[in-house]
């Protein structure tokens, strides 16, 4: 993950091991890393030891114990069930086929409903990072309610009908499996 992100590299680092990542990133990074590089000194001048420790004990353990709860319901599963932040990600192709979206009409979807997640390829990762840590008890049952109103929806559902109406050219393409 060091390669894809420095979020999970930094979940496993201090300030005494910033120094290695910053050099290690410099020498390797190619596309958005090389972007993440610039960032690695405010990074360090602001890095608090316990936030990523905050957002897997504060959001991500009662969000998996929650998706655990209601994935069967909602007609989704994780791609992979992570063991650390910084995000959760979901298989939501089943449920866009139900819903009759594609990934980018699900992701507009889920904007217009003020809850913007990433969707690409049937696949919906949840960012838990980016919140500030004294926010993270009040923020929790807030995200749990947008979460299962998303995956809730149904085709029948006035807004989904509605927004399919609006914009017709969000509607999955039953014969392509990659509109997904």
């Amino acid at each position: 993950s060091m390669y894809a992100s420095g979020q999970p590299a930094l979940y496993t680092a201090d300030k005494n091991s910033l120094p290695f990542l910053m050099d290690h990133y410099q020498r390797v990074a190619t596309g958005p890393t090389s972007t993440f590089v610039h960032d690695l000194q405010y990074y360090h001048d602001t890095l608090d030891d316990t936030y990523m420790r905050s957002v897997e004990d504060k959001l991500q353990l009662p969000m998996l114990q929650f998706i655990d709860e209601n994935k069967d319901r909602w007609g989704v599963d994780y791609l992979v069930r992570p063991d650390g932040p910084p995000f959760i990600t979901l298989d939501v192709a089943d449920k866009l086929r139900e819903l009759g979206l594609n990934s980018k009409g699900f992701r507009e979807l889920t904007l217009r409903l003020g809850s913007p997640v990433l969707v690409n390829d049937g696949v919906l990762r949840i960012a838990l990072t980016g919140f500030d840590k004294k926010e993270h008890d009040s923020l929790l049952p807030e995200m749990l309610q947008r979460i299962d109103f998303m995956l809730s929806l149904q085709p029948d559902d006035p807004i989904v009908v509605k927004f399919l109406e609006a914009n017709p050219f969000y509607a999955a393409a039953a014969s392509v499996p990659s509109e997904y």
